[in-house]
């Protein structure tokens, strides 16, 4: 990953025991894709995807939930909210047979503005930098009415200090017929996106 587009910026996103990895989008603060932990074959890059979400390190990588039946996924895009689109299915060699739409919806701790599962300074310097703007929950409006003000202040300060162990994930499958409307309705999440970006699919070393 870049974050402003020049070498000394990179950042490798590829997390201890993963054999490749890729990030297909970000909310300015999370990055969404995928990994891989099996092995490549024959210098061919590994079948196998499993979606997660990072917050700008490898060490801060976590893979989401599969819904019960399902070993695969990719995480396409993400929004200023933290709700993650993609899709999740069977891995049969590389495809996801079955594969079916997906949203992964976290379960926020109010004041987190930044995700690292703690209330506190930094979530407070992103809400003052805002302070007056239009926003969503990344930029410190936790009320969702589109604004940074004073009322999303004090509900930073109410649960100044709070922590959480590890975003949860709610998942709910978007499931509509015919299959045309299925892509048509994934294409329409992943397009408003705050930003996005995509990155090549790269062999971790």
């Amino acid at each position: 990953m870049w974050s402003n587009g020049t070498p000394q910026s990179f950042v490798d996103l590829a997390p201890v025991g993963t054999t490749a990895s890729e990030v297909f989008g970000t909310d300015g603060t999370q990055q969404v894709g995928d990994v891989s932990v099996q092995a490549s074959l024959g210098g061919e890059l590994p079948l196998d995807h499993h979606p997660g979400v990072w917050r700008g390190t490898a060490s801060s990588f976590q893979m989401l939930p599969l819904p019960q039946g399902d070993n695969g996924g990719i995480a396409y895009g993400i929004d200023g909210g933290g709700n993650i689109v993609g899709t999740v299915g069977v891995e049969n060699n590389g495809a996801l047979a079955g594969a079916t739409p997906i949203v992964w919806v976290p379960h926020r701790l109010i004041g987190d503005a930044n995700f690292d599962g703690t209330v506190n300074f930094s979530d407070l310097l992103v809400l003052a930098q805002n302070y007056g703007k239009s926003g969503e929950w990344v930029d410190g409006d936790f009320n969702g009415d589109g604004t940074v003000g004073f009322d999303d202040l004090l509900a930073l300060a109410q649960h100044y200090g709070e922590s959480q162990p590890a975003i949860e994930y709610s998942m709910s499958a978007i499931v509509p017929e015919p299959s045309a409307l299925v892509l048509s309705l994934l294409a329409s999440l992943v397009v408003p996106l705050r930003s996005k970006g995509v990155l090549m699919r790269t062999r971790s070393s």
